[in-house]
C-alpha cells in the first residue's frame, strides 16, 4: 500500500477511472465450424443460471 508505484497509481485514479464501463450480458446463440475449441468449452454454469434451452 506505500509501494512509491501504487501511491503514483492511486494519484491518477481519477484519470484511468474516465470512461470505464461494465457491460452485463446474455449469450443466446453462437455459431462456428468447430474448428477451434471454445475457451469456456466443458464449464458449467454458475449456479441458478438458465442454460441454451430456455425461451
Amino acid at each position: 500500500m506505500q509501494h512509491p508505484t501504487h501511491l503514483a497509481a492511486k494519484a491518477r485514479q481519477q484519470q484511468w477511472l474516465n470512461g470505464y464501463q461494465v457491460v452485463i450480458a446474455e449469450v443466446l446463440a453462437n455459431y462456428g465450424d468447430g474448428g477451434i475449441a471454445h475457451p469456456l468449452a466443458g464449464r458449467q454454469l454458475p449456479a441458478g443460471r438458465l442454460g441454451p434451452a430456455h425461451p
